[in-house]
């Protein structure tokens, strides 16, 4: 048997949201790294579905906060990475 007291259950655990953010820059490097990390997601069949965008531009911002209930968070944000999931149409 397994020992549920793994670092990566513990991760799981006590992950938490955060929605109060710091005026601090965010560094193209550590995001990166954060996209890197979140590749390595499980899939279905391994066909790794997702597609990353990192938006700094602020008018660009502003065009998706009018897309989502959580505008504020969206337009106040010093950088987004937005995560899309990607499909194939058989016909």
């Amino acid at each position: 048997m397994h020992s549920v007291h793994t670092p990566v259950f513990e991760a799981i655990l006590n992950r938490r949201s955060i929605r109060s953010f710091t005026e601090e820059a965010v560094d193209r490097e550590t995001l990166l790294r954060i996209i890197t990390a979140g590749t390595w997601a499980p899939s279905g069949l391994n066909n790794q579905p997702w597609r990353f965008a990192i938006v700094w531009d602020g008018k660009l911002k502003r065009k998706l906060a009018k897309l989502t209930r959580y505008s504020s968070i969206i337009e106040n944000a010093a950088v987004l990475v937005a995560v899309f999931l990607g499909f194939v149409i058989c016909i």
